[in-house]
């Protein structure tokens, strides 16, 4: 039986008769001889180093990272990604605190225990080869903590190698500067990668322990947002020139480094040089579309065990899956359908010869993303793309993956789309199945339609769900968790993208661009880019385009979103305005009908808005970053200070 870390976490694992002194106690308790005494204790005290890893699936309550960017929204309510996308979070709001700030300095503070104590079991308990490892662990995961404050809030507070207990000395604490956080967690990436095992030594009994892949791919997406605009001279705005801790250091890199670029290629070809992982591309059909999705859904769906993830939050599929099932749309399974892709989404993807519908010139803009002007006469005549007219298709995931699937009129703006598109996106009209069992009716997203807002507050407000971890062929009637699922948290293939987008930025003429983003495009069925669009080769501007929006294709829905248009500085146009979906407000989904006219979500004549509130998105350069919490500004002098931009 397959022993994921993080589900055991939540179980008896931890919750042993040795709870009373695991569970957050004074340090002459977590300290004490009987737990480190035993190989047992001293293991569980590592799986609580581990435990305060947030819930990657976790989208609709604590993590903002999904709904809060610009590839998809939720009509839930009363949840922190409403505070974001409207504009109304403040240091007052206390739904970021927990998971995305507190817990991490727990998590760090364990690490530290753990690698000072650990050592102290006997060896014929614990060998010594297996103490380094375990202390490797421990040192990862601290600095994976740092990495989600850093991400998140900016420069924090570094405690180097020493306890800490956040609740007392306040009066000396101050922020640490950015070039020294990075400089810290990249030393213990490499201090970890020395130490840590290949890919291969915990094999399908430990999926989701740290690896000397993970702690590379970790310094790697680092420094790739240590390179980009708002960590690296935010784009000549100084913005953040006045923000400094007390000893009057400047706690952001206020002037733009190009080496900095250099630095993130490298650390990202050092984790593709280690050729422990290859991308799911093993599937042998000469048919583009069929080998991109049979290669898709064994990465997403088919094999947790992929060659292609390197380090993996395991969970059982019922989180995600259930919010990704349209509600009712079968008796006696729990669904909540409401992750919409907003249709900058549905537009960032291809047709199946490699050319997008709306030109990627004019979908970077702001106009594009308040949805203007988008018409028959911008598309690309290339691509074939059509919002009119509909022709009858059988959806090429469903026909791959269940024999139920049938032939379904299909607007022809869902025809000839690439492979990821039907991987990624569920659209109003099509067939559901899950394993022998079919849907009540098809996929009604529209206002008195069986999945669509009558049903209450589970609904897709762009008319739009994703896809990309759904299985066709689990009946979640007979199976309640809705499988099992390893959620990526970094993958070669996202490595290979921050690897090509470094290299651009200081080098884009050379040839590693071209042969590792295509790699990336052929897995999928999508012919060379250089094939489709020769005139970007070597152009540094229009090569950074395109590659954003092929990681936004690439990477949608694996929580990397929300951090790339902030630190590209992109998200003052991307989240401000209305997110542009379907008119749910039409009484049916029609062929040709009002349903399919791009709509405005929250304008008061639309009726439905995000989170079920009305308005636009709201996004000033404040939000880049999180504010500290008035908790802290109260407890922290050096906080009244230096808190974030606009704070």
């Amino acid at each position: 039986m397959k022993k994921f870390i993080y589900i055991l976490f939540a179980s008896a694992l931890l919750f042993t008769s040795c709870e009373s002194y695991l569970d957050r106690q004074p340090d002459d308790m977590l300290t004490s001889e009987s737990i480190w005494e035993k190989a047992h204790t001293t293991q569980q005290y590592l799986y609580n180093v581990y435990s305060w890893v947030p819930n990657e699936i976790q989208l609709a309550y604590t993590l903002p990272d999904h709904y809060a960017s610009d590839e998809a929204t939720a009509s839930f309510s009363g949840r922190f990604f409403e505070l974001l996308i409207h504009g109304t979070n403040s240091p007052m709001s206390g739904d970021h605190f927990g998971q995305l700030y507190s817990d991490m300095y727990n998590g760090i503070r364990e690490a530290t225990i753990f690698i000072d104590n650990v050592d102290r079991c006997p060896d014929s308990e614990i060998s010594v080869s297996e103490k380094t490892i375990y202390k490797a662990e421990a040192r990862f995961m601290r600095a994976y903590y740092y990495f989600r404050l850093m991400k998140y809030y900016g420069p924090v507070f570094l405690f180097n190698n020493d306890l800490f207990d956040l609740s007392t000395d306040t009066k000396t604490m101050d922020r640490t500067p950015w070039q020294e956080l990075v400089d810290f967690v990249s030393s213990e990436c490499d201090l970890a990668a020395k130490e840590l095992p290949d890919a291969d030594f915990w094999g399908n009994t430990w999926q989701g322990r740290a690896t000397q892949g993970a702690a590379l791919a970790l310094k790697a997406r680092l420094l790739l947002y240590s390179a980009r605009p708002l960590f690296n001279g935010q784009n000549g705005t100084h913005l953040y020139d006045e923000i400094k801790n007390l000893d009057g250091e400047q706690l952001f890199n206020t002037t733009y480094d190009n080496n900095r670029w250099k630095q993130a290629a490298d650390a990202a070809k050092a984790v593709i040089q280690l050729n422990q992982y290859a991308l799911e591309d093993g599937s042998t059909v000469s048919n583009d579309m069929v080998r991109g999705l049979e290669n898709l859904t064994n990465l997403y769906v088919t094999k947790l065990n992929s060659s292609e993830l390197i380090y993996t939050y395991q969970s059982r599929g019922y989180e995600w899956r259930q919010r990704a099932t349209p509600k009712a749309i079968l008796d006696g399974a729990a669904s909540f359908g409401s992750i919409a892709p907003t249709q900058t989404l549905v537009d960032a993807f291809a047709m199946a010869n490699g050319y997008y519908p709306v030109p990627t010139d004019y979908w970077d803009t702001e106009e594009y993303a308040m949805g203007k002007n988008v018409t028959a006469s911008l598309f690309d005549e290339r691509g074939n793309y059509s919002e009119s007219g509909y022709k009858s298709m059988k959806n090429p995931l469903l026909e791959l993956t269940n024999s139920k699937a049938k032939e379904k009129n299909t607007m022809n703006m869902f025809v000839g789309r690439e492979a990821r598109f039907y991987r990624n996106i569920m659209w109003s009209g099509m067939q559901w199945l899950g394993g022998t069992e079919e849907g009540k009716t098809d996929i009604q997203f529209y206002e008195k339609g069986a999945n669509g807002p009558s049903t209450g507050n589970d609904y897709p407000p762009t008319g739009y769900m994703a896809m990309k971890f759904y299985d066709p062929t689990i009946n979640p009637k007979n199976d309640g968790n809705y499988g099992n699922l390893s959620w990526p948290i970094f993958r070669l293939g996202g490595v290979y993208l921050d690897y090509i987008e470094a290299l651009n930025e200081y080098d884009p003429s050379h040839s590693d661009i071209l042969l590792y983003w295509n790699k990336i495009r052929y897995r999928a069925g999508v012919p060379h880019i250089e094939v489709v669009y020769p005139e970007i080769v070597g152009d540094k501007d229009l090569q950074r385009q395109y590659i954003h929006r092929e990681r936004m294709v690439e990477m949608c829905y694996e929580n990397q979103r929300y951090h790339d248009i902030r630190t590209w500085m992109k998200a003052e146009v991307s989240n401000n305005g209305y997110v542009i979906g379907c008119n749910l407000r039409a009484q049916n989904h029609n062929m040709n009908g009002d349903f399919w006219k791009r709509s405005e979500i929250g304008k008061a004549e639309y009726g439905y808005g995000e989170g079920q509130i009305l308005g636009p998105r709201v996004f000033k350069a404040k939000h880049y970053l999180l504010p500290f919490h008035q908790n802290e500004i109260n407890r922290i002098p050096a906080l009244q200070k230096s808190n974030n931009y606009g704070w």
